[in-house]
């Protein structure tokens, strides 16, 4: 079943980046599977200095885990058995997920070549210094704690 939050979806972009802007900043992201619709990255970032941002018209995200460090050991987590997010900007400064028939993927979304993607499903993927924004989110039974664990199981 999906709870939606109507202020979610009122057409304003949803900055759930949960850390800075910077490279080295952002939450970490651990999920079952991510489906991307409409993967594009640009060659580079249009703001010298800055990660690129990656687009993407849609992610379903199977059973995410988002961390962020908030300081003095306390780490929000963010647990949910599934969210689609729609309208999506996103970096990862360090990507490790697997493709669907076991080939392994290793790299930044920095990395990423200037191809359209159509879709692409990954595998057991851990993120670090993930940041997203997105204009929808629709999400299943979702938990959200601020806690002193470092990971959110």
């Amino acid at each position: 079943m999906s709870h939606e939050d109507p202020s979610l979806s009122a057409g304003r972009p949803l900055d759930i980046a949960l850390g800075g802007q910077d490279e080295g900043e952002g939450a970490t992201l651990r999920a079952d599977a991510v489906t991307l619709q409409g993967l594009w990255c640009p060659l580079l970032s249009p703001e010298p200095g800055r990660p690129k941002l990656c687009s993407a018209q849609s992610a379903d995200v199977e059973r995410p885990r988002l961390a962020q460090d908030h300081g003095a050991g306390r780490v929000l987590c963010l647990r949910s058995t599934r969210i689609t997010l729609t309208g999506i900007r996103f970096r990862a400064d360090a990507l490790t997920a697997t493709l669907p028939g076991g080939l392994p993927l290793v790299l930044s979304t920095d990395a990423v070549p200037p191809l359209p993607v159509p879709q692409i499903t990954l595998l057991g993927v851990q993120a670090h210094g993930v940041q997203i924004s997105a204009s929808r989110v629709a999400t299943g039974p979702t938990d959200l704690q601020l806690t002193g664990e470092q990971h959110c199981n």
